[in-house]
C-alpha cells in the first residue's frame, strides 16, 4: 500500500510540476508580447516627434520686415509688421499686424469713359447704384436754341417745359427713349432726355450746345458720329 501510495504522489507532483511549467511559458510569452507591443508604440512616438520637428523646420517660418512695398504699388507695410515668409498676396490684398492677409476692396470708378461704361448694358451702374438698359448704337447730333435750330421755338423751353442746358439735355425720339430719363452717352457722359424734334426719329440723339458754332463743330467739326447709350433707370 505504501508502494501505490508513492506512486500516487509521484505521478500527482509531476502533474503539478507540468502545470507549472506550462503557466510560467504563457507568462513569459505575454511579457514578451507587451515588450514588443511597447516597442512598436515607443517607435511610432519618435517617428511623429521627428516628422512634427522636420515639418516645422521646412514649413514657413515669420520674419519681421522692414518695409515692404503692397502688390499694387499705393502703400507699404510698416517696420516691425510680421509676415509670413514665401507667401504671396494677390494684388488688392493687404498684410495687417500680426500677418493677417486681409483684401482691399476697390474704388467705384466714376464712368467717365467707354471702358467704364461697356459691360453695364444688364448689370449695375457705378452711378447711384441704378440698373442700366443698353439702347445700343445711336447717331448723334447736335443743336442750339436759334431760330436755324429750333424754327419757331427758338429761344424756348424744351419739349419737357423746362429750358435746355448744355452738357444736360439732348432731344430723344420718346418711343425709343422716354421723355425724363438720363441716359449716359459714350464718351460723353450722362444727360437727361429732356426735348424732342420733327428730324429726331429712331436710333438718333440731338445734343444741346450753347452757341450754333459750337452745334456746327460738334464731334470734331464732323457734325454727327455714332456712339452707345444706355439708359439709367
Amino acid at each position: 500500500m505504501r508502494l501505490f501510495d508513492r506512486y500516487y504522489d509521484y505521478m500527482g507532483m509531476d502533474r503539478l510540476m507540468a502545470q507549472r511549467q506550462r503557466a510560467r511559458r504563457r507568462e513569459r510569452l505575454v511579457l514578451a508580447v507587451a515588450g514588443v507591443l511597447g516597442w512598436v508604440l515607443l517607435t511610432l512616438a519618435v517617428i511623429g516627434a521627428l516628422m512634427a520637428v522636420v515639418l516645422a523646420l521646412a514649413g514657413p517660418r515669420e520674419v519681421k520686415a522692414e518695409t515692404v512695398a503692397a502688390p499694387d504699388g499705393t502703400g507699404q507695410v510698416q517696420a516691425g509688421l510680421s509676415i509670413v515668409q514665401g507667401d504671396v498676396l494677390p494684388v488688392g490684398d493687404a498684410v495687417l499686424p500680426g500677418g493677417g492677409i486681409a483684401p482691399v476692396q476697390p474704388e467705384e470708378a466714376e464712368p467717365a469713359a467707354a471702358e467704364t461704361a461697356a459691360g453695364q448694358q444688364d448689370g449695375t451702374s457705378a452711378i447711384s447704384g441704378s440698373a442700366w438698359e443698353c439702347v445700343g448704337e445711336v447717331t448723334l447730333t447736335a443743336y442750339c436754341n436759334c431760330r436755324e435750330c429750333c424754327g419757331r421755338w427758338a429761344g424756348g423751353p424744351t419739349a419737357s417745359g423746362v429750358m435746355p442746358e448744355a452738357g444736360r439735355t439732348v432731344a430723344v425720339d420718346p418711343e425709343v427713349i422716354p421723355l425724363g430719363s438720363h441716359v449716359y452717352i459714350d464718351g460723353l457722359g450722362e444727360y437727361i432726355a429732356e426735348d424732342t424734334g420733327s428730324a429726331i426719329v429712331g436710333a438718333r440723339i440731338d445734343v444741346y450746345m450753347d452757341t450754333h458754332d459750337a452745334a456746327r463743330h460738334f464731334a470734331g467739326g464732323a457734325g454727327s458720329c455714332v456712339r452707345k447709350v444706355w439708359i439709367i433707370q
